[in-house]
């Protein structure tokens, strides 16, 4: 038998799972999108999953820290 890799460890792969699938078929990702397909809340992913955020924010063109650093060189 099995065992279970830990409910924090199951949800990752569920996310990262779902991430996969929306880009597959060619959806619109986001982290609603994400959590929607994984069946956690939006606050699931941003607030225990911090850097899988990051990951589906800089798919997009977001990513937060390097607009970060970005601004700093400037300033």
């Amino acid at each position: 038998m099995i065992e279970s890799l830990g409910r924090g460890a199951d949800t990752r792969n569920k996310i990262n799972a779902a991430i996969r699938s929306i880009e597959k078929t060619g959806s619109k990702l986001s982290i609603a999108a994400v959590a929607k397909e994984a069946g956690v809340s939006n606050a699931t992913i941003h607030n225990n999953y911090g850097d899988l955020a990051e990951k589906i924010r800089s798919k997009l063109g977001k990513d937060v820290r390097k607009i970060r650093d970005e601004k700093s060189k400037l300033l």
